[in-house]
């Protein structure tokens, strides 16, 4: 009888747990999508899908002079196990064609968030807790400064992108005095949101102050995202001084199910674990399974391995690494 081959490597795709997430850096754009499709949402599964959003500002000074912004690019994932990518420019500058890119990465089945700097192959990450409680619904607007604020306005449903979209109209009045203003004013918020999905397709914000900005969300494809998308690519390093990664000292080979050998089944297995200072992984959880009780002979074999702790800022640290386990008939 021909002997299964088995291999086991550790990827690159490993990061330091840290605390707290990446700061903003200097001149760094947060997104304008920041109540849209991805940000401050609860862990939304069954609903995969990729999407293009785009934002821009048009501002128009007293003499009638426009002021556009450049037209930023947004790159939204997410997959039926609730894992969500953006890809969010940073650091733009009116002269640049093409401005720098930050990647936030959100992983519930892994428990871990990542922030990749693809200019300087850095990643940052940072420890989920499981058992968070879902953000709080939002609050009703308060009227700090004498503004009224109207009550919503439905419009309707209209179709975005094949998707069935409910539109909601708010308005923010502004009367004499209460912003230093000798006219009143009004501020309009458009938003064209699929309950279905969680996600908003149009928003358009009306502000005399600070321009007409206009998100949309275009390109949007229903097909699941590669599971490569939501993992930190070979070759990035843990930001900060005297950092390094874990490094693999022993390991111990898995075996194969009976169930698997007689199916004849071969394919590898993607597996998230926590390497502690003492280089011994726990929490090992299943991200990428294959079956036939093979999920269950990776994670025996990976709890015997031994690892050479990560270091951070000269010291050992918790590291959360993904490692994939194959298994081969020949």
């Amino acid at each position: 009888m021909r002997q299964p081959v088995l291999i086991a490597a550790l990827l690159a795709a490993c990061a330091f747990a840290q605390e707290p997430t990446a700061p903003l850096r200097r001149n760094e754009v947060s997104p304008f999508f920041g109540a849209g499709p991805i940000a401050n949402s609860p862990v939304i599964t069954g609903a995969p899908y990729s999407a293009e959003g785009q934002g821009q500002t048009v501002q128009t000074l007293a003499d009638g002079t426009h002021i556009t912004s450049p037209l930023l690019t947004w790159k939204f994932y997410r997959d039926s196990h609730g894992r969500t990518r953006v890809e969010r420019p940073v650091n733009v500058n009116a002269n640049e064609s093409t401005p720098q890119i930050v990647v936030d990465i959100t992983d519930p089945v892994a428990f871990v968030k990542y922030t990749l700097f693809p200019a300087t192959q850095e990643v940052h990450s940072q420890h989920m807790d499981p058992l968070a409680p879902p953000p709080p619904p939002p609050t009703a607007p308060t009227a700090a400064h004498g503004e009224q604020h109207l009550p919503p306005e439905s419009l309707g449903k209209q179709t975005f992108e094949g998707v069935e979209c409910e539109g909601t109209r708010t308005t923010v009045v502004w009367p004499v005095g209460s912003a230093g203003n000798d006219r009143e004013f009004s501020v309009v918020r458009e938003i064209w949101k699929s309950d279905e999905l969680q996600l908003v397709f149009l928003d358009k914000l009306t502000n005399p102050r600070t321009g007409n900005r206009t998100q949309t969300l275009t390109h949007f494809s229903r097909e699941e995202p590669s599971l490569d998308l939501f993992q930190v690519p070979p070759g990035y390093k843990p930001a900060g001084a005297n950092s390094s990664m874990p490094q693999l000292l022993s390991k111990v080979e898995a075996k194969y199910s009976e169930k698997a050998r007689k199916a004849k089944i071969s394919g590898s297995i993607l597996l998230s674990c926590l390497v502690g200072v003492d280089g011994v992984p726990t929490d090992i959880k299943v991200l990428r399974p294959l079956g036939y009780g093979l999920d269950e002979k990776a994670i025996e074999a990976v709890s015997q391995w031994r690892f050479k702790p990560g270091i951070r800022d000269g010291h050992p640290a918790q590291v959360r690494a993904q490692v994939e386990v194959s298994f081969r008939l020949f």
